[in-house]
Formats: structure tokens, C-alpha cells, sequence
């Protein structure tokens, strides 16, 4: 879970979509169930996260700020 201006995100136990809930998503529908995601996080009107494809996403105000690989040696966590 993370929470920005008035927003908070989630990412989903069953299919790992996000669920937003709360304000406006600077992520658009589409982009929100058509891709699976390991982490979230949010702030004051923009989004990233990382897919399963270790590709991070960012978006600010609903524009999809596009996708880059993570670095070789770049820490994304780890499920607990």
C-alpha cells in the first residue's frame, strides 16, 4: 500500500493489479489492470511502479511517463 495527496494504491493479493481508492489516479484504467506489479508508490499527482517484468512504470496526472527497464543490481524488494 501506498498513499499520496488524498489517494492510496494497492497492489492486488490475486492478480497483482492495482486498486486505487480515495482521489484521482494519476494511473489510467487501462494501465491499472492490464499489467501485474511487485511495488507501488505514490505522491503528491504522480505514480511509479514496478511490474513483474522489473520494468518501472511512472505517471503524473494520468500521462503515462513511460516504461524503463530497473538496473542489473538495482534493489526492488522483496516480497515479505
Amino acid at each position: 500500500v501506498s498513499t499520496g495527496k488524498r489517494l492510496a494504491c494497492a497492489i492486488r493479493d490475486d492478480d497483482k493489479t492495482l486498486e486505487c481508492w480515495g482521489g484521482s489516479s494519476p494511473i489510467p484504467d487501462h494501465d491499472m489492470k492490464s499489467r501485474q506489479y511487485t511495488q507501488i508508490s505514490l505522491g503528491k499527482d504522480h505514480a511509479c511502479a514496478v511490474d513483474v517484468d522489473r520494468r518501472l512504470h511512472c505517471w503524473q496526472n494520468g500521462a503515462d511517463l513511460g516504461g524503463h527497464d530497473v538496473p542489473v543490481g538495482f534493489h526492488v524488494g522483496e516480497e515479505l
